[in-house]
């Protein structure tokens, strides 16, 4: 993050960024803008690799929503506390993982669910995402990216990950998966209206 991204991000009135990431996955600091002027940042990672059980689980699908329902299942406080954060804040919440398609992913269609988005609304939002990383995959290269170049062949890659997340979608209850991730009644209602 540039300075004059984090100007822009100021400007918009972001007031908290939350890094979805694992502390093994942070880069060198690369800002000079003044602390006190910056966003606050907190790290809550949503998954832990070291966690053998839920690697061989996921195992080739870190990057598929099938790995969601075990995010849940292995991670459930860790994803509530991110809820947590964005529902006590005032002011834009911007959320990130390495990549901004997988677990930031999670979040987003948890929360967009949350506030009654169309399943159909969320697997194009996610669809979106996919494809335009991939984009800036093909025109930014660099180590361990590796685009897929025709667009025929990724559309045939979403096709499984678009219906297994349309699935999981209809099942899933945000609201109760909170409450018992320990997440309070008024922070949930406040984040069932996050977005209107």
């Amino acid at each position: 993050m540039t300075d004059a991204g984090w100007a822009e991000a100021i400007d918009a009135g972001v007031s908290l960024v939350i890094d979805l990431r694992n502390l093994d996955e942070h880069g060198p600091e690369t800002t000079s803008s003044e602390p006190g002027r910056l966003p606050r940042r907190v790290n809550r990672p949503v998954e832990n690799q070291a966690n053998v059980e839920f690697m061989r689980l996921c195992d080739g699908l870190l990057a598929h929503p099938r790995s969601y329902p075990h995010h849940l299942g292995f991670f459930a406080e860790d994803v509530g506390a991110v809820f947590d954060e964005i529902a006590r804040v005032d002011g834009a919440v911007v959320f990130n993982c390495s990549a901004g398609r997988d677990r930031t992913g999670l979040i987003t269609a948890m929360l967009l669910r949350l506030n009654g988005v169309a399943t159909d609304a969320i697997v194009d939002d996610y669809e979106l995402g996919v494809r335009g990383f991939n984009q800036w995959m093909r025109s930014t290269p660099g180590p361990h990216r590796e685009p897929i170049q025709l667009d025929d062949e990724l559309t045939l890659l979403l096709e499984d990950r678009l219906r297994f997340l349309a699935s999981w979608l209809d099942g899933l209850d945000v609201a109760n998966f909170l409450a018992t991730a320990g997440v309070d009644d008024p922070a949930i209602e406040t984040l069932s209206r996050r977005l209107h």
